[in-house]
């Protein structure tokens, strides 16, 4: 008897206590970048500056258990730091746009009972240092998780349908 007793014992540690949900309660995260193109500009107007430059907007999307609600304060990209914001995505789906490669539409739909987070870069924080090792396709978010430091890596972000300003 006292023989299963410690091999059950064993199995539960090697096994890491049975249940596979992360230490923070992050179960997926999806990236997904898109390029803004400015609209009409009129060029003819007194005072109106000529930006034709090309936005880029990344959003990154966390699936959570429930009960978690990390809170994100930071994200580095390509060796920049950047202030985040984020906010509750209400529902259990969401339509982010069309994939550029194939045209079709990207749906994010979380399981019963999780929840799902939206994240925005920014603005880029001044004066930091890149992260040894990060790859330019990787988005690493910092926050905290009942007042711990966390980190979830994002390894790449799936390009969108380039889209127009008004």
């Amino acid at each position: 008897m006292r023989l299963r007793g410690f091999f059950f014992l064993l199995l539960v540690l090697i096994s890491g206590g049975g249940c596979t949900t992360a230490y923070h309660g992050v179960l997926k995260s999806y990236a997904y970048w898109q390029a803004i193109y400015p609209g009409n500009l009129p060029g003819h107007l007194p005072g109106m500056s000529k930006t034709n430059s090309i936005d880029t907007s990344l959003m990154v999307y966390i699936e959570t258990t429930r009960e978690a609600t990390p809170v994100w304060d930071t994200a580095r990209r390509n060796g920049a730091a950047y202030l985040v914001s984020t906010e509750l995505v209400p529902g259990d789906s969401v339509s982010v746009g069309a994939a550029k490669a194939t045209a079709q539409p990207v749906f994010i739909k979380t399981k019963m009972g999780n929840r799902l987070w939206l994240v925005k870069l920014k603005d880029k924080i001044s004066g930091n240092t890149p992260l040894g090792g990060q790859k330019n396709t990787e988005i690493i978010l910092a926050g905290t998780y009942h007042q711990k430091r966390i980190t979830a890596t994002i390894t790449y972000a799936i390009e969108l349908q380039p889209q127009r300003r008004p």
